[in-house]
Formats: structure tokens, C-alpha cells, sequence
């Protein structure tokens, strides 16, 4: 069961669900166990690379883009370098949350509870991929939109999100969630936008990123 937010402010405080070949116990949902491996991803331009080099510096990148079926993971290791990125795909997609898991409505408590088990089993068996002290670049339309409402309208021009404003506004949509007949007002207010804060939660706990790096210009 879900706590509420007054319980769990510290990103621990959700129980770790254990993986099972990074595959997902649950009823109900398809979904792939197996993370696909493509060292032949095209690099940016050149101008999106120096962008980039002007938010974060030399540090390691982490690109991930949500589609409806699945979801990729973009890993630049040396981003100002002539390498190409890694790409995971990952069998994870919005459409497998916002319609399958929270029936195209704003999630209740169980159907929160029963996403997080899904991400978790999906992600967590990437993150022995994630190059240390990395940064989660957001370029991604619908997730940048999410890290934008994590950061709220005092903070419009910031580029950077700590990982505590995201589980603040993660925190509102368990506490929505338990109530669901009471929208929290600085809560997205769409499944889909529920289902990217939920990834993005659980990407940052569970790869162990401190922040992230919001992309003005995004993609998709």
C-alpha cells in the first residue's frame, strides 16, 4: 500500500520489489522481458551536442525518450567525444501504463502501486549501464513538460531539477491517488503525464541520479 507523502520524502522510502529476470510478475500486462542492445545509434548534430556541452559540461549523458510501446535509454559516456551512444530499448511504454495499468484515467492507489512494480522490474536491471555521477538529460517533450512542473512557476528559467523536487511533486500524485476524487492542482492532470512522472521517479531513485538537465528545446 501506498504511504502518504508525509511518509516517504525521502526517495528511499518506497520497498525495493525484487526482479526476476527483469521480468514483471504482474497479472494483466504483456511486456517483454528483454532490454535490446544497439551500439550503432546516431549521433546528434553537432549544434544539439554543443547545447548540451553548455548545460552539463564534460559529464556522462542519459537521454531517455518515452514512446507509446516501448522506451529508450541514450547513453553518451563521453558526449563531446566522436562515439556513438548506446541505445537500450526498453519494453516499457506509456501506452502499457496510462491505458493498460491506469485504465486511461488518473491512477487510484492500486493502480499507482501496480505501475511502480512494473517500472521498477523494468528499469532496475539497467542500472548497472549507468555510467557513475551521470545526467539525465530530458529532451523528451512530455518529460521535460513533467521536470518544468517539478521545478513550478518560481523557477521558470532553471534548467536543473534536483531529484527532490520530482519526488515532492511525485509525493502529490500519491497523495491525489489516494484520494482520487480530489485533483491536486500542481499534479499533470493527464494518465500519460502520470505515467512519465512515475518513470521519472523511479529512473532517478533507482539509477541513482542526483538531478536532471532540462533540454529548451526538445525533441518529439
Amino acid at each position: 500500500m501506498l504511504q502518504s507523502a508525509g511518509l516517504h520524502k525521502d526517495s528511499q522510502a518506497f520497498v525495493t520489489r525484487p526482479v526476476h529476470n527483469g521480468q514483471s510478475d504482474l497479472q494483466g500486462c504483456s511486456m517483454s522481458s528483454s532490454t535490446s542492445l544497439d551500439t550503432h545509434a546516431p549521433r546528434p548534430p553537432a549544434a544539439t551536442l554543443q547545447r548540451w556541452q553548455r548545460l552539463c559540461g564534460d559529464q556522462a549523458l542519459v537521454c531517455l525518450h518515452l514512446f507509446a510501446h516501448s522506451s529508450q535509454v541514450l547513453i553518451y559516456a563521453q558526449p563531446h567525444g566522436s562515439d556513438a551512444p548506446v541505445a537500450l530499448q526498453l519494453p516499457l511504454g506509456l501506452d502499457l501504463l496510462a491505458q493498460q495499468v491506469f485504465g486511461n484515467r488518473m491512477p487510484n492507489e492500486a493502480q499507482l502501486e501496480h505501475g511502480i512494480m512494473l517500472v521498477e522490474d523494468t528499469i532496475m536491471p539497467v542500472a548497472t549501464q549507468i555510467p557513475a555521477h551521470s545526467m539525465l538529460l530530458l529532451n523528451d517533450r512530455l518529460l521535460h513538460a513533467v521536470g518544468r512542473s517539478a521545478l513550478g512557476r518560481a523557477q521558470a528559467h532553471t534548467h536543473s531539477v534536483r531529484r527532490e523536487a520530482v519526488e515532492t511533486l511525485f509525493n502529490l500524485l500519491v497523495m491525489q491517488a489516494m484520494h482520487p476524487q480530489v485533483p491536486i492542482h500542481d499534479v499533470p492532470q493527464t494518465p500519460q503525464a502520470a505515467a512519465a512522472l512515475l518513470i521519472l521517479r523511479e529512473v532517478l531513485h533507482h539509477w541513482q541520479l542526483e538531478s536532471v538537465l532540462l533540454d529548451d528545446q526538445p525533441s518529439g
